[in-house]
C-alpha cells in the first residue's frame, strides 16, 4: 500500500471536478495533478460527444490508465502526493482505481465527492461550451451514481477507499468548495495540504 496520499475529486459532469482538484493542487507544493478526462480513448470521447453514455466496458481500460498515471506519479521521489479528477461514479470504478491490474489494492484513495441537486448542475452544464459531455447525458450520470462509502458508516474491509462529500449549491463558490475540501482533508484525514 502506498504511503503518499492520493486525493481523487469525483462526481457527475459539471460538478467542478477539475476546478476543485486544481484548486487543491495549486496550494500544495510537491503534489502532482492528473486530469482523468485527458486519458479517455478517442472512441470514448466520440461516443460521449455523440450523446451516448459510456458502458462499464468502455470505462474499465480508461480507469486502469488513470490508476497507472497515479502510480507513476507517486513513484517519483520528489512527489509528496497526487490530486486527480475522475468521475468515479460507481463503487467498482473507485475500486478499479485503487486496485488497477493487481489482485489487492495498491493505493487507498480519498475521494472528494462533489454533489449537487440535478437542477443546480443542469444549469451549469447548459451554460458550458467546448466540452464533450452533453447536457442530456447528465441524467444518465445521476442514474449511474452509486453513493460512495464512508469509513464512519461503512466498515466493509473489502472497501479500499475513503470519502468526504461536499454539497454544491448555487450560492457556494468554487473558492469556498476548495477551502472546505482542503480544511476537511487536513482535519478529517490529517493530510498536510
Amino acid at each position: 500500500m502506498q504511503t503518499k496520499p492520493v486525493i481523487i475529486v469525483m462526481g457527475v459532469s459539471a460538478c467542478g471536478k477539475t476546478t476543485i482538484a486544481k484548486g487543491i493542487h495549486d496550494g500544495t507544493p510537491g503534489w502532482d495533478f492528473i486530469e482523468g478526462d485527458d486519458w479517455h480513448t478517442e472512441s470514448n470521447i466520440e461516443k460521449m460527444s455523440s450523446g451516448h453514455p459510456l458502458t462499464d466496458e468502455d470505462r474499465h481500460p480508461w480507469l486502469l490508465t488513470v490508476h497507472k498515471k497515479i502510480m507513476e506519479a507517486i513513484a517519483k521521489e520528489d512527489v509528496v502526493g497526487v490530486v486527480a479528477s475522475c468521475s468515479s461514479l460507481k463503487h467498482k470504478y473507485r475500486e478499479w482505481l485503487a486496485i488497477g491490474h493487481n489482485e489487492k489494492p495498491v493505493i487507498r484513495p480519498i475521494f472528494v465527492h462533489l454533489y449537487g441537486k440535478f437542477e443546480v448542475l443542469y444549469e451549469r452544464i447548459s451554460n458550458r461550451e467546448g466540452h464533450f459531455m452533453k447536457e442530456n447525458m447528465l441524467k444518465s450520470q445521476y442514474e449511474a451514481l452509486e453513493w460512495p462509502y464512508t469509513k464512519d458508516i461503512h466498515n466493509d474491509p473489502n472497501t479500499h477507499y475513503d470519502t468526504l462529500t461536499i454539497e454544491l449549491t448555487r450560492e457556494k463558490t468554487s473558492k469556498q468548495v476548495i477551502e472546505e475540501a482542503t480544511r476537511r482533508l487536513r482535519t478529517e484525514y490529517k493530510i498536510n495540504l
